[in-house]
């Protein structure tokens, strides 16, 4: 464990804090449409807890890599992950996005009939 539940400063203990041996990042934030938005967040997310990992020059973004992996994008992430800390020898961070939930719209009554 990286950093001891629930992430808190008062609750964790600082000892055991390891997030600044992080060497590497593999994630799948995407290509251009979504991908910025993803990687600031990670961005973020890493400079909160103080590790200098750049998303881009010190990670694998596994769509750009190996494209879209639907349900196995998971096992594909997870293999890059071990893959990566065997041969660095260190800890690897792994940021799973989910897919971008579909707007949907549902068949109804033209608007004057509601109204009525």
């Amino acid at each position: 464990m990286l950093l001891d539940y629930p992430f808190s400063e008062e609750d964790a203990k600082p000892e055991a804090n390891r997030t600044t041996s992080l060497e590497w990042l593999v994630h799948n934030s995407g290509d251009v449409q979504v991908g910025g938005a993803r990687l600031s967040a990670l961005s973020s997310a890493l400079s909160h807890h103080q590790t200098e990992i750049h998303p881009i020059d010190q990670a694998c973004n596994s769509v750009r890599e190996w494209g879209n992996n639907g349900a196995a994008t998971g096992a594909l992430l997870t293999a890059l992950a071990i893959t990566r800390s065997h041969a660095l020898e260190a800890p690897v961070l792994l940021a799973q996005f989910g897919r971008k939930t579909p707007a949907s719209a549902l068949p109804g009554p033209p608007l004057e009939e509601m109204s009525s």
